[in-house]
């Protein structure tokens, strides 16, 4: 996808965007005893333990990932879709906080 910018000194340029990966939601099993839903967005993964409120974030891919934060609320029914819709939410608002206005990036090029 491509997006045409102006910026804050007049010059133009093409951004082009792609879209994050994504893996699952996939049921899994942890620690081989509770069974949980998975989903990656963005390289964050997302391990919804059943019969639990919380979500743990990880950093890496369904299979391979480093622990980040534990015990994230989640509400919700315990499904995929509940945990896909929660991940990306999630994973854009985290991601947003880093981007760079027009203005900000303006002298970057």
């Amino acid at each position: 996808m491509t997006e045409r910018v102006a910026l804050a000194n007049g010059k133009k340029m093409t951004v082009y965007r792609c879209p994050y990966p994504s893996e699952g939601p996939v049921r899994s099993t942890t620690q081989g005893v509770e069974s949980a839903w998975k989903y990656m967005y963005a390289h964050f993964v997302f391990t919804w333990p059943e019969g639990t409120a919380r979500v743990d974030i990880s950093h890496g891919t369904v299979e391979q990932s480093v622990p980040l934060w534990k015990a994230q609320p989640i509400s919700g029914e315990w499904s995929a879709r509940t945990l896909a819709y929660f991940g990306e939410v999630w994973a854009r608002h985290h991601l947003a906080r880093f981007r760079l206005t027009r203005h900000e990036g303006a002298d970057a090029t």
